[in-house]
């Protein structure tokens, strides 16, 4: 008995003090800070959170205070005959999205900051019994339950835990504020942010594209002494039965393995952050304003892309920087010998992008008609002309091999014809049975203007880039290695002249311009600094 509670300590540094547990003045998610980008007119009751203030901009509703809002609350949703007479034109999911979305934005909000320690489950019960804090039509069906915000660096493990199973068991929306950091243990009470109704999973999960939720392996505190074999063997049972109630965790909330995976592989004293993307894939994010007003540059470019596919595959692909090509008002990358297309454009103004993924990836559900159109322009030379709207495609090839084979300039004509010319601000995309649809086209975030490139590009030459390409082209030609006039794109003869340096002077068979090759071209030292991506 005496070992329990020593070796259920997960934590960086033992907590002196409790958690802190407020009630905040005001909502602050009812503001321009987070919801410069949310689309009003989506969804079935998108409108309503504004329509029930009296209000028709943010700047308006921000005037309201937390009296106005709850006021507003029981109006905004449907209370009544909620899952009744739905006549299949809308669906529980479209539902429970408007009930997150309206408790989200208009309940009272509960702060928990501090580190987390044994009894602050029985505090935030007793704080929200207290203040008449519980909103739920019956016990355990809460879809407007009260808001949980959370900024703490963790703290005691299985006290975590306990308010994790609290919070999902009233289905409590959690919170990431802005600036907001939530590590540690404190990750286990966001990811608790879900409901099911009927076995079907619904998250009540949102952040701030400024807030951090840290990642690491559980760490559980013994201290030094002899121990007999039974209380080894009782530390065991205590050590698995932890680390099993934090994989239950992970899989009752729908998180992808790959971050499961990335906080076994993260050391107790260190700490992995998700990226941006990686929190789109376990709940919603709010993006800081500016989103599609800024020109990306390649490097934040290839940021947006590399961790796109990271969240998707728990890998950074190093072809994402091989394949880049980009210009003025576009650019694209891809992943050859899979379906993988990353690609963006300037429209009236604003640059927005699109992916392609394989069939079945996560998390998309529809097929995008632009991935079907490059495919269908590579069987025609990189021009669009006689593909029709069923974009037939007479090869069967994936799409990164359709498109290798593709200068830098037909690649860009094709995101130019298929982005800004055809579809405006839309996109089709259909479903596997056929139905298309108009979808909106993503701003590129303003969070990679902050990002850093992934450390796994860094260091490698940015090939691709007119500017480098061109200097590699004119060093190729000046070592006999003729690839025409330099222009600064790549094409069949420049990868095959890159190939041909390698095998002389590096012995390796790559067409792939490593910085040791630029060296041996007879390249500067310094302009082969100026290449390097991170630089």
């Amino acid at each position: 008995m005496l070992l329990r509670p020593l070796a259920l300590m997960c934590l960086l540094a033992l907590p002196a003090t409790a958690a802190d547990i407020t009630l905040m003045d005001r909502n602050p998610v009812l503001s321009h800070d987070y919801l410069s980008g949310w689309r009003f007119d989506e969804g079935i009751f998108g409108r309503d959170v504004l329509h029930y203030l009296g209000c028709e901009t943010l700047a308006c509703a921000a005037t309201k205070s937390q009296a106005d809002l709850a006021k507003a609350k029981p109006q905004a949703g449907l209370r009544d005959g909620m899952f009744q007479n739905l006549g299949g034109a809308v669906s529980i999911g479209e539902i429970f999205d408007s009930l997150a979305n309206t408790a989200l934005m208009l309940s009272q909000v509960i702060k928990i900051s501090g580190p987390i320690v044994p009894g602050d489950v029985d505090r935030l019960k007793e704080f929200v019994e207290d203040n008449g804090l519980m909103n739920c039509s019956e016990p355990g069906f809460c879809p407007y339950n009260t808001v949980i915000a959370l900024d703490s660096p963790g703290g005691h493990l299985q006290a975590a835990l306990e308010i994790a199973h609290y919070v999902q068991q009233n289905n409590f929306v959690t919170l990431l504020q802005k600036d907001a950091v939530c590590a540690s243990a404190c990750s286990m009470i966001f990811l608790s942010g879900y409901t099911t109704y009927e076995g079907v999973f619904f998250p009540r999960r949102f952040a701030h594209d400024t807030a951090r939720l840290g990642l690491h392996k559980p760490s559980l505190y013994v201290p030094p002494r002899s121990y007999s074999a039974d209380q080894m063997n009782e530390m065991q049972d205590i050590i698995n039965t932890t680390l099993n109630d934090v994989v239950e965790v992970f899989v009752g909330a729908k998180v992808e393995i790959d971050i499961l995976q990335e906080m076994y592989k993260t050391k107790p004293k260190e700490m992995y952050y998700l990226t941006t993307p990686e929190m789109e894939s376990i709940g919603r994010v709010f993006h800081s304003p500016g989103a599609g007003r800024f020109a990306p540059t390649r490097a934040q470019a290839l940021t947006l892309c590399a961790e796109d596919y990271k969240a998707r595959y728990g890998r950074y692909e190093p072809q994402l920087l091989r394949t880049m090509a980009s210009g003025q008002d576009v650019f694209i990358t891809y992943v050859p010998r899979s379906d993988y297309a990353c690609y963006g454009a300037r429209q009236e103004g604003q640059w927005v992008y699109e992916i392609c993924t394989p069939s079945g990836s996560r998390p998309d559900q529809f097929d995008r008609l632009a991935c079907q159109l490059f495919r269908c322009a590579a069987d025609m030379d990189g021009t669009m002309e006689n593909c029709g709207s069923a974009a037939d495609v007479h090869n069967n090839d994936n799409l990164g091999d359709a498109l290798k084979d593709l200068r830098n300039s037909q690649l860009l004509r094709l995101v130019n014809d298929t982005l800004r010319s055809p579809y405006r601000s839309n996109s089709i995309a259909c479903t596997r049975t056929g139905e298309c649809a108009y979808k909106p086209l993503k701003p590129v975030p303003a969070w990679v203007t902050k990002a850093p490139v992934p450390q796994t590009y860094c260091g490698q030459v940015d090939m691709r880039s007119p500017v480098n390409l061109k200097r590699l082209q004119h060093a190729l030609n000046a070592n006999g290695m003729n690839v025409g006039t330099p222009d600064g794109s790549i094409g069949p003869k420049t990868l095959g002249a890159i190939g041909t340096a390698n095998k002389r002077f590096l012995g390796t068979d790559s067409q792939w311009a490593q910085p040791e090759l630029l060296l041996a071209l007879g390249i500067p030292q310094d302009e082969v600094n100026n290449a390097l991506i991170c630089n």
